[in-house]
């Protein structure tokens, strides 16, 4: 009886435990290129006893990145008891909302480690530097939010070919001294 309630409860985002919201959602800082697939693993950070649900807002910069619902997968934290639920009606404005619940009421004890995976595309067109992936806890479930980021560099090549032109550029103006 208790757990049917308490997974009525987690179906629409209550949780009804003390210290349920001491825990960090968080995203690594990588670098990509231009046209690049760039896996980004988010990160449970949990120590403070049974974890049960939670849900997240992942936002980034749509001039940059691209995601669809299939770039986006449970982590390895869990088994088959656990429901994950997609909401990617606002995808295209670069909003996605993502719940991660116990069917069972049972939980994970102190867990640590891959939440969920989204594979975010780089636009070929996207503008070089440092695009933030923020983390919102649009529930209120009072845990940490610890964005991350993508930093788009230019293609090694590029630099390469820079430098090539230098070299030559520099050489010539030796020759003609």
């Amino acid at each position: 009886m208790i757990r049917n309630l308490l997974g009525c409860l987690l179906v629409v985002g209550l949780i009804a435990i003390p210290g349920a919201a001491d825990f960090i959602v968080s995203a690594p800082d990588l670098t990509a290129y231009r046209g690049d697939d760039v896996n980004t693993p988010f990160s449970l950070y949990y120590n403070e006893g049974t974890f049960l649900a939670v849900d997240v807002e992942v936002t980034f910069d749509t001039d940059v990145l691209s995601l669809t619902g299939d770039d986006i997968t449970l982590g390895s934290l869990f088994g088959p008891s656990w429901v994950f639920t997609k909401n990617t009606i606002y995808i295209d404005s670069g909003i996605v909302y993502l719940g991660i619940f116990d069917s069972s009421g049972i939980g994970l004890e102190n867990p640590d480690g891959n939440l969920f995976n989204c594979v975010f595309h780089v636009r070929s067109a996207a503008p070089l530097g440092v695009t933030e992936i923020g983390i919102i806890d649009y529930n209120d479930y009072g845990y940490t939010c610890d964005n991350g980021s993508i930093d788009v560099v230019p293609e090694p090549a590029a630099w390469v070919m820079l430098a090539s032109l230098i070299a030559s550029a520099a050489l010539l103006l030796r020759r003609r001294s």
